[in-house]
């Protein structure tokens, strides 16, 4: 299945590909040679997403582009801080204005932070999943608290700043597997993939005995289990979770759910 991430922003890219079975082919705005920047002029996380995929689903019906493209996806992002009434929220990669610079917009969170000792907050990311039938939207949060000084290297925007919730560490302290398996935007993304697994799309199962389960493969504890191919217990595992995820989809596909 070949997904288009209507995105030029590699990090973003890198992440969200680390996250994808390894079936689903992902294709990023550069690869269909299209340099524009999408003008994202919603005043909401919502409608930016949303206009970034159908924006360039229309795009591919007038484009002639060398790989077949089965559906595009785009997402938006922002991060929400309490004290501030939600901001920088939608504004978030121009919080200090332009052009957008991470470190500029890190500094000018602290400086209006300065004054309190409120640092709750919370990362939302929205993915807007455009196909031949319309478009649908996903969301992921994560709640956290705003660190007092920017720590760590890894990661981009205001990963340097937010720890979340029972962590000790921020986003750019954590490797990009540790920061995976919890980030807003892996949520997002799990909720696009359990959508595609279910609708009937071109979606291939792979082997049971040889699959290794990428969506998952930073939990140690469900590697254990998929080693040992305890089916049964990791059912359960996510049963209790209340989510249905690929690994199950492509299980029951097999015969062996």
């Amino acid at each position: 299945m070949n997904l288009l991430f209507a995105s030029s922003n590699q990090n973003k890219i890198r992440e969200i590909q680390a996250l994808l079975p390894k079936h689903i082919q992902l294709i990023g705005l550069k690869d269909i040679n299209f340099t524009e920047e999408i003008q994202e002029t919603a005043d909401t996380i919502e409608g930016n997403a949303k206009l970034k995929s159908e924006f360039i689903f229309e795009f591919l019906k007038t484009n002639k582009v060398n790989t077949p493209i089965d559906a595009v996806f785009a997402d938006d992002s922002g991060l929400e801080v309490m004290a501030l009434n939600g901001a920088p929220g939608v504004y978030s990669a121009r919080y200090a204005g332009e052009p957008k610079n991470d470190i500029a917009n890190n500094s000018k969170l602290l400086q209006e932070l300065n004054k309190t000792t409120k640092r709750q907050a919370q990362f939302k990311t929205v993915i807007a999943y455009t196909n031949n039938k319309c478009t649908t939207l996903f969301e992921g949060v994560i709640k956290g608290t705003i660190a007092y000084e920017p720590r760590g290297k890894n990661g981009f925007g205001y990963d340097p700043l937010f720890i979340p919730q029972g962590q000790r560490s921020t986003f750019a302290e954590m490797d990009a597997d540790t920061k995976n398996s919890m980030s807003h935007r892996s949520k997002a993304l799990q909720k696009l993939l359990n959508f595609i697994a279910n609708s009937n799309e071109d979606y291939p199962p792979a082997p049971v005995d040889t699959f290794v389960f990428d969506e998952y493969r930073r939990n140690s504890f469900t590697k254990q289990i998929i080693q040992r191919k305890d089916i049964s217990n990791l059912f359960s595992m996510w049963q209790s979770d209340g989510d249905r995820t690929i690994l199950w989809w492509r299980l029951s596909r097999t015969g062996r759910a």
